[in-house]
């Protein structure tokens, strides 16, 4: 898990993406349960998952809404020079193909979609 939710979040929610749409949708419902039983129990907690658009990242923050959360997105990306070599060394890679694709539908958050926006561009923090 990435150093910016180790220092900061105290609870973390994420689904596992597997091979089979069965085990991701069981996976997703799983980690929903367990941020509802956060928001129910006022507990902070991070959701620590790939929203390629804003339409996914309505249906959580609703959700998140619904139980008087404050939100904030935290966007991460690396510039192609950086994020298809780092994807090369890890120990499951990501096959280029599919990250391409992900490139392609890629909605970068805007402020209007929570309460609070960063933004980090190759480890750095950045304004929008």
């Amino acid at each position: 898990m990435g150093r910016y939710f180790t220092e900061l979040a105290t609870a973390f929610v994420r689904g596992r993406l597997d091979q089979s749409q069965a085990t991701i949708d069981t996976g997703l419902q799983a980690a929903r349960e367990e941020a509802r039983a956060h928001l129910r129990g006022a507990r902070d907690f991070a959701w620590n998952a790939t929203n390629l658009s804003r339409d996914v990242r309505r249906q959580l923050i609703d959700v998140f809404a619904d139980y008087g959360a404050r939100v904030r997105i935290v966007y991460v990306e690396a510039s192609p020079a950086r994020l298809f070599p780092q994807n090369r060394n890890r120990e499951a890679a990501v096959p280029e193909g599919a990250l391409q694709r992900i490139m392609e539908r890629w909605e970068v958050p805007d402020a209007t979609e929570a309460d609070q926006v960063e933004c980090w561009v190759n480890g750095e923090r950045r304004s929008r």
